[in-house]
């Protein structure tokens, strides 16, 4: 080689080196005014160039070069590289292909080659890259730190894992494996695992944005919410505008009860990013949670401008509209149904077996969808259904989960699959019909409904409304609640149970502790108007009706459940604000379920909220022998209370709207017989009336199965069923 070439090469390397890119660019330029093709000049301008990310450039150059000398490895591992970066992927994978064949001993190639892959989509190719590099390289860490990242993407969490622990072996500092790690046991529902590999890797990187969050999100998975707002502070301390600290520290403050420091957080960052996903919705909701109609209202208005997204459960409280709901849902799940759909196929039913029933919740605990069905699960007619619980609760050992792990044939802990394996479990234990009891409330799975745990799948009692999906083949309801009118707004089939679709457990205790109003807060004389629904379903109509009946009652107070102490105070400022002192507003601590019950009897009559009713608040209620008013609506969340006192034949607490509400809770509160008529009729039904024959509703629910079984099993597409219009012998 020229002896001067050489000089200049050499010079334009150590400028290189020095990051004296400028200096370099004109050396090797002159060097290409006077050779065109020199090789050396071209590779080394093109590292110039990928060195300050100009790769459009340097892929130029690479290209140039390797056109000149074909067989060199490097050369082609260095386009591939311009090439990945300008996203020309198919052409990176080419060339990686050629670097590995001409160099298989460079683990960066097959690293490379393995990054293509993924980012062409072919997931499964790049493993078999990463393991074709580690049998030439095999303690090259990258590899199987890759390796184990694409194995995540596939969801093949214990392989993931593996690789993930192989990656550390070989370099125990290498903290995107720790991460990695973290994220495959969180997947897996080890989180305590999860955790201590990101508390590792920060070890090793303190002030790391990325593992501070990891470590923050998992701390409030593990519930120590004090901790992981911690951990997001010093997130804001590095980055005061971090998006992800800033919503994650108001989930946190959420969790812990403390709105005013949540809503901060969510009003702050809704200034710097008002889209952020989830952000909206939890700013609107812990608006509704603490009774903050202003700000309620406020966030409604941009909500209606801008067409933010809105959880469906929380639009349950905020409109009576079927319609809304209906898009809400399907906004909602048409992401993970892209993601989770299955294509499985299920074996034809042997119908010589028992008919398999699987429920699936994450509230048997003592929670108040377990204090409905609890009597249905253990008077399961065993003759004919195996009834199994696919349970993802949390573990409590509390009364109710004891008595519902006895009731169940079979009680699966769920909590540590993912949905996929959750599905699997089902298909492998051939699952005949899989209940949903959580829907589209907070903390429910329903992914595990994407992958088909069942031929026949059910959405009952946790969601008045519908999943917005046809994944879910059924909704259980009665005429009430479903009216023929609204069936536009379900994606599923309705099933019509001939009395409410509401279970309930008649075999519960009659209540028999006894309190005096003194002990309750409550004045000796006077008519007790109650509400013990959660505040959030207190709507500012529903309140200036309840404020306008206080006026034209003396004397007359309104007992409510204290969700938190800021709806309280809201509350009682809003009665202020409308003449009422603020004395009138009563407010009960959360009690265990026995006394919450017994303590009702206390109460002249329950003031029922629209649009979204009591539930199982309004069976409780009328349990311990507590009248309730309704108003009804169009949607589900509003006609339940109605189902209930029509299925105990009280219509005449039933109103239509809230003009007639008002009079009727005022002419029951000044008419002392006409209230103590309503009163003795409910203790009467309570044990004639099909609302608490849980035997009675227990044969209508397996008639509601085998009618569901009957279509499968013909191969025909599920239709509306209504259970009065059959016999109860079919």
């Amino acid at each position: 080689m020229n002896p001067h070439l050489q000089i200049s090469l050499k010079l334009a390397i150590e400028a290189l080196q020095n990051k004296k890119y400028l200096n370099a660019e004109n050396i090797l330029n002159k060097v290409l005014i006077q050779d065109k093709n020199c090789y050396p000049a071209l590779t080394i301008l093109g590292l110039v160039k990928a060195s300050q990310n100009q790769h459009h450039e340097a892929s130029k150059l690479f290209s140039k070069a390797t056109k000149l000398n074909p067989e060199d490895a490097q050369a082609q591992h260095n386009l591939a590289q311009s090439l990945f970066e300008i996203k020309r992927y198919a052409d990176a994978l080419f060339a990686f292909q050629k670097a590995t064949n001409l160099n298989p001993l460079n683990p960066e190639s097959w690293a490379g080659l393995g990054s293509a892959l993924v980012k062409l989509g072919r997931l499964s190719d790049a493993v078999k890259a990463y393991e074709s590099g580690l049998n030439y390289t095999p303690n090259h860490p990258e590899l199987y730190l890759n390796k184990g990242a694409t194995h995540f993407q596939l969801r093949e969490y214990q392989l993931a894992i593996q690789s993930g622990k192989k990656a550390l072996e070989i370099n125990p500092s290498l903290t995107d494996a720790l991460i990695n790690l973290g994220r495959a046991y969180e997947a897996v529902g080890h989180l305590e695992d999860a955790k201590d590999f990101y508390q590792k890797a920060i070890e090793f990187d303190p002030y790391s944005l990325e593992k501070l969050l990891c470590l923050g999100d998992i701390l409030g998975k593990l519930k120590l919410y004090e901790d992981s707002i911690y951990i997001f502070d010093k997130v804001l301390s590095i980055d005061r505008a971090n998006n992800e600290g800033l919503f994650k520290k108001g989930l946190a403050l959420c969790m812990l009860q403390q709105y005013p420091e949540a809503i901060a957080c969510f009003d702050k960052l809704f200034v710097l990013n008002p889209i952020y996903p989830n952000l909206f919705q939890w700013y609107l909701s812990t608006a509704t949670i603490i009774c903050d109609w202003d700000l309620t209202k406020k966030l409604l208005h941009q909500f209606e401008s801008k067409q933010f997204m809105l959880h469906p459960f929380t639009a349950l409280s905020l409109f009576d509209a079927p319609d809304k709901h209906l898009k809400f849902a399907q906004n909602l799940i048409s992401a993970t149904e892209q993601k989770c759909s299955s294509g499985v196929i299920f074996a034809p039913r042997d119908n010589t077996k028992k008919i398999r029933i699987a429920y699936f919740s994450l509230d048997f605990r003592n929670h108040a969808v377990a204090h409905l069905i609890a009597g249905l699960i253990e008077n399961h007619n065993r003759e004919l259904f195996e009834i199994i619980a696919f349970s993802y609760s949390p573990v409590t050992h509390d009364e109710m989960q004891i008595r519902l792990k006895k009731g169940f044939d079979q009680f699966i802990d769920i909590s540590q699959m993912t949905d996929e394996e959750a599905a699997k479990t089902a298909q492998s234990m051939n699952i005949d019909i899989a209940v949903d009891l959580a829907g589209l409330t907070h903390g429910a799975r329903t992914g595990i409904f994407f992958h088909r745990p069942a031929p026949i799948q059910v959405s009952y009692l946790g969601y008045p409304g519908t999943m917005g999906s046809r994944i879910i083949d059924y909704v259980i309801a009665d005429p009430i609640v479903i009216t023929a009118d609204q069936r536009q707004f379900y994606e599923e089939k309705i099933v019509y149970l001939p009395d409410s679709y509401q279970a309930n457990d008649g075999g519960r205790e009659i209540p028999t502790i006894r309190f005096s109003k003194s002990e309750l807060g409550l004045p000796e004389e006077g008519f007790i108007y109650a509400c013990f629904n959660n505040n959030y379903k207190i709507s500012e109509e529903t309140w200036q009706v309840w404020m306008r009946i206080l006026s034209r009652v003396e004397e007359s107070v309104l007992w409510l459940f204290e969700d938190n102490i800021f709806s309280s105070e809201n509350l009682r400022s809003q009665a202020v604000k409308m003449g009422i002192n603020r004395d009138r507003i009563i407010f009960a601590k959360r009690a265990p379920h026995s006394e919450h019950v017994s303590r009702q009897m206390m109460a002249d009559l329950f003031l029922d909220t629209l649009p979204y009713n009591a539930h199982t608040t309004a069976s409780d209620a009328l349990w311990a022998g507590l009248p309730i008013l309704t108003c009804t609506g169009k949607s589900f969340a509003s006609r339940v209370a109605a189902s209930l006192l029509h299925s105990l034949e009280l219509d005449e607490l039933i109103t239509s709207n809230f003009e007639d509400y008002e009079k009727m809770a005022i002419l029951l509160a000044t008419n002392r017989n006409k209230l103590e008529e309503i009163k003795h009729k409910l203790q009467q039904n309570l044990h004639t009336k099909p609302l608490f024959n849980t035997k009675k509703f227990t044969k209508n629910i397996e008639r509601s199965y085998i009618e569901m079984l009957r279509q499968y099993d013909a191969n025909l597409a599920p239709i509306h069923i209504d259970l009065r219009e059959t016999t109860p012998n079919t």
